[in-house]
């Protein structure tokens, strides 16, 4: 039995197995951040379209029941903020009856103020725009915007 012995074939050796691992190390440093970022402006997009969603749903029950509908933003003890679309009972005044939906934006995001009402009139239509900030709880310098008219 004769036995051949490959020269050329050899594992990693040190040296190149720390290069992989420091590569791999940097990547790690410098990428997560970056997408925790991503996720958090995401959270926050998530939250303005649920907004602008209950919104178009709002002005659409005013003009269908010829009402007034109350949409209300509340964040309440560390709480992730609740957006409440809801109808007048019997169509009498601004005081919350029938909830119509309900839905809670994620933990990552805050109110600015805390609070917002918006009424819209039998037309669809608000007296005045409102602005609404929305600001990531985990980067406060990260806010978004959003004008209702």
């Amino acid at each position: 039995m004769e036995r051949t012995v490959n020269h050329h074939a050899r594992g990693l050796t040190a040296i190149e197995l720390l290069i992989v691992l420091s590569i791999i190390a940097m990547l790690a440093v410098f990428g997560v951040p970056m997408l925790q970022a991503t996720a958090w402006k995401s959270e926050l997009n998530e939250a303005a379209d649920i907004t602008e969603k209950t919104v178009s749903k709002a002005r659409t029950m005013a003009r269908l029941y010829k009402t007034e509908v109350v949409v209300r933003i509340e964040e309440i003890e560390d709480q992730a903020p609740t957006i409440i679309l809801s109808m007048p009972r019997n169509g009498q005044g601004t005081d919350v009856g029938e909830i119509s939906e309900k839905t809670q934006f994620s933990n990552a995001v805050r109110l600015q103020n805390g609070r917002l009402m918006m009424e819209f009139d039998a037309r669809g239509e608000i007296d005045f725009p409102t602005t609404l900030l929305l600001v990531s709880a985990n980067d406060p310098g990260d806010v978004l915007k959003l004008v209702i008219e």
